[in-house]
């Protein structure tokens, strides 16, 4: 946010903000983030693109982790596996009950919002790129980099990604 707001001014931040929260939010994000993350991994590419033709939202998405953006977030494209994980370690009373499996739960919320975050700020940015005259494939490319660069979660120190999670959370 404070990125955005430096580079767009507060007002159109603001707007753009609102539209990322209602998009990861309100329209399903993070479950359309974990549906295209657990394609990709298994390699059904062809599958997560005809699942992008449904929805502008999931098409930028998809747009965004094939033109390089998957590159910040790696762990968050295992996540059904990582709750298929969780949910056979906390067996049939779905209660956790260790530091570990606190910490596991929160990793895989924080990287399906990251994963939903982000592509929706890259549609929202991509749109605004063409709009200043840049091309398609230009927006594509310039949209990624600033979406990678909002955040970099790769340096959080200890309890950094924990205490950010619980943060989002």
């Amino acid at each position: 946010a404070f990125t955005m707001g430096a580079d767009f001014g507060p007002v159109e931040s603001a707007r753009m903000i609102s539209k990322i929260t209602s998009k990861v939010v309100a329209g399903g994000g993070l479950f359309k983030a974990m549906k295209v993350a657990n394609m990709y991994e298994n390699g059904n590419i062809a599958q997560m693109k005809a699942y992008a033709k449904s929805d502008p939202y999931v098409a930028d998405m998809v747009e965004y982790l094939l033109e390089g953006g998957q590159v910040s977030y790696t762990e968050s494209l295992s996540l059904k596996d990582k709750l298929k994980e969780l949910d056979k370690e906390l067996g049939r009373s779905k209660t956790m009950r260790t530091y570990d499996q606190f910490e596991k739960y929160v990793d895989v919320w924080n990287n399906m919002f990251e994963f939903g975050s982000r592509a929706a700020a890259y549609g929202i940015v991509k749109k605004r790129l063409e709009k200043q005259g840049l091309t398609p494939e230009q927006a594509k490319v310039r949209a990624t980099a600033y979406v990678k660069n909002l955040a970099n979660f790769e340096q959080v120190g200890e309890h950094g990604k924990l205490m950010g999670g619980l943060f989002m959370f």
